[in-house]
C-alpha cells in the first residue's frame, strides 16, 4: 500500500470519527509532496500545517479535495444570471431535490450531505451512479447555472474526472546550513529525542507551526527504528534566539528555527469565528460553505465553498484584514 492509499484510508477513519461528533467529515484530505511526511510513529510529532493530524483536528465541514486549480482560484466576481460553472462533486438524491454536497459526505449507506439543490439532473444519464436504501448518489463532472442559491444543471454529467493532489512545499524556510541541509549521526538524534523538541515546539504559546522535513528522496526509504534523515521545522512569532537555545539542548539534528506570521491560537480562534459567521450564512458570496482549515505557515484561515465571488474577498478584507483569509471554490465560473 503506497503512502496516497495509507492517507486515505487514514482519511475515511478521520470522516467515522467526525461523523460521531455531529459534524460533516471531512473530504479526501489534501495529499502533500512525498518528502513532506509527518511522523507519528513512536514519537508525538508534528502539525505539518497540511497534514492528516491538522485536518482532523481542524476541518469542521469539508469539502472538494484541495489541490492545483481548485486552491489557486480563490473567487469570481459577482455573476451574471447566466453564468456556468464546473466542477466535480457529489450529488445525493433521497427523493426530494438531488444535494450538491457542499463538502464531505459521510460515509454511511447511503451516504449523506448536506448542501443546495440542483435542478434538470437525469439519473439516466448517470449510469455510474449507485442506489441504496432509497438514495441514489454518485460523483459526477457538473456544469451549472447558479440562481438564488440554487443550481441548474447545464448539459449533461460526465464521470468525475478526480480531484488535483496539491503539492505542498515543505522545505525548511530557513538558511540551509553551510553544505545545506546533511543529516549527521551523533547525540540527541533518537525519535526521543525528536519528540521532546517537538513537544517543547507545540507547548509555547508563541508557536505557529511544528513540522518534519524528510531530506530522504524517497520518504519510504525511511525507518524511525534505524535510518533518519529529518529536519525539524518550528516557526514563531516570539524570541527566535531563545526557542532555538531550548530546542538545540533537545535535539542535535537539523534544526530549523524560523518566524511566524500569526500565533496558531490566534487562528484557531479567528477560524471558530468564520466558522460561525459563515454557518449563519452572513458571509456574502459563499454559496455551500463546506469546510475550513488554517494554513499556519501562510497565517491564514482557508473558507471553501461549492461557488465564491468576489464580494467574498471584499468582506474578508474588510473585516480582517489583506492576506487573513483564503477562500476556495470547488465550482469554477467558465470563460465566455
Amino acid at each position: 500500500m503506497n503512502a496516497n492509499d495509507n492517507l486515505r484510508d487514514a482519511s475515511q477513519r478521520v470522516q467515522a470519527e467526525l461523523s460521531k461528533l455531529e459534524i460533516p467529515p471531512p473530504p479526501h484530505p489534501p495529499t502533500k509532496r512525498r518528502r513532506a511526511f509527518s511522523f507519528a510513529i513512536g514519537m508525538a510529532v508534528v502539525l505539518a500545517v497540511l497534514g492528516l493530524a491538522g485536518l482532523a483536528m481542524r476541518f469542521v465541514g469539508p469539502g472538494s479535495e484541495v489541490g492545483g486549480d481548485v486552491t489557486t482560484v480563490t473567487s469570481a466576481p459577482h455573476a451574471p444570471d447566466d453564468q456556468i460553472y464546473r466542477g466535480t462533486v457529489t450529488v445525493i438524491d433521497t427523493g426530494d431535490n438531488p444535494l450538491v454536497c457542499a463538502g464531505g459526505v459521510a460515509e454511511s449507506l447511503p451516504p449523506q450531505c448536506s448542501g443546495p439543490p440542483i435542478h434538470g439532473l437525469d439519473w439516466t444519464t448517470v449510469p455510474w451512479a449507485e442506489t441504496a436504501n432509497g438514495a441514489t448518489w454518485a460523483e459526477m463532472t457538473i456544469e451549472v447555472q447558479l440562481e438564488d442559491g440554487e443550481f441548474t444543471l447545464h448539459g449533461v454529467p460526465v464521470e468525475a474526472e478526480g480531484f488535483p493532489e496539491v503539492d505542498v512545499d515543505f522545505t525548511p524556510p530557513c538558511d540551509p546550513p553551510p553544505g545545506g541541509w546533511v543529516w549527521t549521526d551523533g547525540p540527541l538524534t533518537t525519535p526521543e529525542d525528536m519528540d521532546n523538541a517537538i513537544t517543547y515546539a507545540n507547548n509555547q504559546p508563541d508557536r505557529t507551526a511544528v513540522w518534519v522535513f524528510n531530506l530522504l528522496e524517497d520518504p519510504e526509504e525511511s525507518d524511525l527504528a534505524g535510518r533518519q534523515e529529518y529536519v525539524v521545522v518550528a516557526l514563531f512569532t516570539g524570541d527566535l534566539e531563545s526557542h532555538e537555545h531550548e530546542m538545540r539542548a533537545l535535539w542535535g539534528g537539523p534544526l530549523c528555527v524560523g518566524p511566524g506570521t500569526t500565533n496558531a491560537e490566534e487562528l484557531l480562534d479567528i477560524q471558530n469565528q468564520l466558522n460561525e459567521i459563515a454557518n449563519r450564512g452572513e458571509i456574502p458570496g459563499l454559496v455551500g460553505f463546506g469546510y475550513s482549515y488554517t494554513d499556519e505557515i501562510k497565517g491564514q484561515v482557508i473558507l471553501g465553498s461549492l461557488v465564491v465571488e468576489s464580494s467574498a474577498d471584499e468582506w474578508a478584507i474588510e473585516n480582517y484584514g489583506a492576506g487573513v483569509i483564503r477562500f476556495e471554490s470547488q465550482l469554477k465560473p467558465l470563460e465566455k
